[in-house]
């Protein structure tokens, strides 16, 4: 697969990465941001702390990162996040789970922001998929989407 023009990123932010041989997924995280209900919702990107873009309401983004990698998302006022492996939610900060060769474990930075770390025992036979929902405490149609794709 060809994903010129695609992020690119170098080097794992260090979170603590999961036992190895584990596919990590998803979470669910309560999160409160940093302020009051403002008139625009927007998740932010941080990927080796370089921001990737914000994305609001009935918008989805798509990321690449490589395996091994991390990277933070981050709301601008409380939300509770949903990570989907496959079309399975998982639930819980710090929770690791093994997916199609890839680990993901994700962990509550605050109550706005979660971080996603990123492992592969091995070389991934293709991209493995992951989305990310965060839905606003305050007004719950407000929800943006991030899709990431783990590659080599």
């Amino acid at each position: 697969m060809n994903f010129s023009g695609v992020f690119k990123f170098r080097g794992p932010l260090s979170r603590g990465l999961v036992f190895s041989g584990i596919v990590a997924s998803s979470i669910v995280v309560a999160g409160c941001g940093g302020g009051g209900s403002s008139s625009s919702f927007d998740v932010t990107a941080i990927v080796s702390g370089q921001n990737m873009g914000s994305y609001g309401t009935g918008s989805s983004a798509t990321l690449y990162v490589r395996s091994g990698q991390s990277f933070e998302l981050d709301a601008n006022e409380p939300v509770v996040w949903t990570l989907y492996v496959g079309n399975t939610a998982v639930a819980g900060t710090g929770t690791s789970v093994q997916y199609a060769g890839a680990v993901v474990t994700l962990t509550a930075e605050s109550d706005s922001r979660i971080a996603v770390d990123t492992y592969g025992s091995g070389p991934l036979n293709s991209p493995v998929p992951l989305t990310l929902v965060a839905t606003s405490t305050y007004d719950s149609t407000q929800v943006a989407i991030v899709k990431v794709f783990i590659t080599n």
